[in-house]
């Protein structure tokens, strides 16, 4: 599927519950990231927000975590037993402080050379969606 101008490939079994792109859904002042997904696959719900950049910045993460917390609050997302997905999708060089930021468990960061293989994000995870 394609969102904006990003191409997200879901797991095989996955089932999309909703999508929103985050410019229409949070119509607020608001440093918001992109798109937001929420997916069930087998006992797993995964709430997902993909920020989508040129050079990553610190406070592109900053909004992810700010977008993240957003949609719960509004119902969004699920706020209990749901996985939370981060995703870092950019276009240019990524500087060791931000790969440092980025390695807390819930954040991806990816280039835009790369389409999102959702499925392949859950098995670096551990989560099988097969």
């Amino acid at each position: 599927m394609r969102i904006k101008n990003v191409k997200i490939i879901l797991p095989p079994n996955a089932e999309l519950l909703k999508w929103g792109d985050l410019d229409e859904a949070l119509a607020q002042p608001l440093k918001r990231s992109d798109i937001a997904l929420v997916i069930k696959c087998n006992k797993y719900v995964i709430n997902i927000v993909i920020e989508d950049t040129g050079v990553p910045e610190p406070k592109d993460i900053q909004k992810l975590e700010a977008s993240y917390n957003k949609l719960v609050e509004e119902e969004f997302f699920q706020s209990t037993k749901a996985i939370k997905m981060l995703l870092l999708h950019h276009r240019g060089g990524v500087h060791w402080t931000l790969k440092k930021l980025a390695s807390r468990p819930n954040v991806e960061v990816l280039r835009c050379n790369e389409d999102i293989d959702l499925n392949t994000l859950l098995m670096r995870r551990g989560l099988k969606c097969q």
